[in-house]
């Protein structure tokens, strides 16, 4: 049965755990270095393991988030290219009727459509 806590913050809590004599070396060996007695060394690297888990976190959604932008620039780029086509084809007979072939026809009607921008 569990040990009774006192609640309050900051108060410590008593947490009993048994650990393989080679990790208990390496952290009385990491406390000796850092100045931390055996429990406020365990007690640092738990909480440090949570604040990597967040930072991972971040990390991830950033990285997602790049992903997408990096995606709608490739689409960007490809819709640029496009109208630069339609604007070439224009400039060599600017009085040729516009869209004369079936692609550049729907390159204009896409850009008219969306404004010359993206909107979804």
């Amino acid at each position: 049965m569990p040990k009774r806590t006192v609640k309050g913050d900051g108060k410590k809590q008593p947490f009993n755990m048994r650990t393989t004599a080679a990790l208990r070396k390496k952290i009385e060996t990491a406390a000796g270095k850092s100045g931390r007695s055996l429990v406020q060394e365990v007690e640092y690297r738990v909480e440090m393991s949570f604040h990597h888990e967040e930072r991972w976190t971040q990390y991830r959604e950033i990285r997602d988030y790049t992903n997408d932008v990096e995606r709608r620039l490739a689409e960007l780029r490809d819709e640029l290219a496009s109208i630069a086509t339609v604007l070439q084809v224009f400039m060599r007979n600017p009085q040729a009727p516009l869209a004369t072939a079936p692609d550049e026809r729907a390159i204009i009607d896409k850009v008219a459509r969306n404004g010359g921008g993206h909107h979804g």
